[in-house]
């Protein structure tokens, strides 16, 4: 691939319009920087209810692995045997 990015040069404004516009990015020039560009291909971005579902699955998890600490953590540090209630 020619270009700044080829020789590990940073990019300048006007080479960063150039290949936006050749890869049909078209406006505004700090498009190259916000959220979502790629050098390559467009990153994806998942759709808002499954990133509150992944937020939420995992805070789950964490709570069930607090909550199991709390209950058996001694036995599983050996501080404790299990059979001693």
């Amino acid at each position: 691939m020619a270009g700044p990015d080829a020789a590990g040069e940073r990019p300048t404004l006007e080479t960063m319009k150039g290949m936006m516009t050749e890869r049909g990015y078209k406006g505004d020039p700090t498009a190259f920087f916000k959220k979502g560009f790629h050098r390559a291909l467009p990153i994806y971005t998942a759709p808002r209810a499954y990133r509150y579902i992944g937020t939420g699955l995992s805070a789950a998890m964490w709570f069930f692995l607090m909550y199991r600490a709390k209950q058996d953590g001694a036995v599983l540090m050996g501080w404790k045997h299990p059979w001693d209630h």
